[in-house]
């Protein structure tokens, strides 16, 4: 399931896996740096001044997007292979690699954050 914790415009769109041992740490309740905040935070700014935003979104997510849809055949294949071998594994590798992208999606809003302020 892809998902995206704001506004579509200014929020990655991540897949979080069916089999992941957790959601990535910055999606969870417990977060100190929580994703949806951050996204709403790009989201508050993007709707307070559209016309200054309008090369910076959505197009700042593409890359990543692109990348993870390039990347999702040979992860799909990988976890089927590891699930085939050892279920644990295939979630471990699951997990590790969803938080991973959620993390490159964090990264890309700090630093526009910080470039904005």
């Amino acid at each position: 399931m892809w998902v995206g914790l704001s506004s579509p415009v200014t929020t990655p769109y991540i897949p979080l896996y069916l089999g992941i041992k957790k959601v990535p740490d910055n999606y969870g309740k417990n977060s100190r740096e929580k994703a949806f905040e951050i996204y709403r935070q790009l989201a508050a700014k993007y709707y307070a001044a559209p016309l200054k935003y309008r090369n910076t979104f959505p197009s700042i997510w593409e890359s990543l997007e692109n990348k993870i849809i390039r990347e999702q055949n040979n992860m799909d294949q990988m976890a089927f292979r590891l699930y085939r071998i050892d279920k644990g594994q295939a979630k471990h590798f699951l997990t590790v690699n969803v938080a991973t992208l959620a993390d490159e999606g964090i990264d890309i809003a700090g630093e526009l954050m910080e470039s904005e302020e």
